[in-house]
């Protein structure tokens, strides 16, 4: 989500990457956060398996929330930054 926040953020073209970043943003939301809503590690392409719950890299979630913030800009859409500070608080 973070990349395509970014591309829309510096073009302007949001119709092109704002879905994209919307997309990731939401599935990471749905499928990749652990109930601490920290971001899981890895997620295996062969069979879709996800690291487990107690494997946790902090960097994901740092990334994440950087694209959630951006997202929140470029989209207009308070929900994003709801999640952030969500995430954020889970952080601290």
């Amino acid at each position: 989500n973070r990349l395509s926040a970014y591309l829309a953020e510096a073009t302007g073209d949001h119709p092109t990457y704002q879905t994209p970043a919307i997309n990731a943003a939401t599935w990471i939301q749905t499928v990749n956060l652990n109930s601490d809503n920290i971001a899981l590690d890895s997620v295996n392409a062969h069979d879709c398996t996800r690291s487990s719950s107690s494997w946790l890299f902090t960097y994901n979630t740092g990334k994440f929330v950087e694209g959630l913030a951006v997202l929140s800009d470029v989209s207009g859409d308070s929900s994003w930054k709801s999640l952030y500070v969500v995430v954020m608080l889970h952080c601290v």
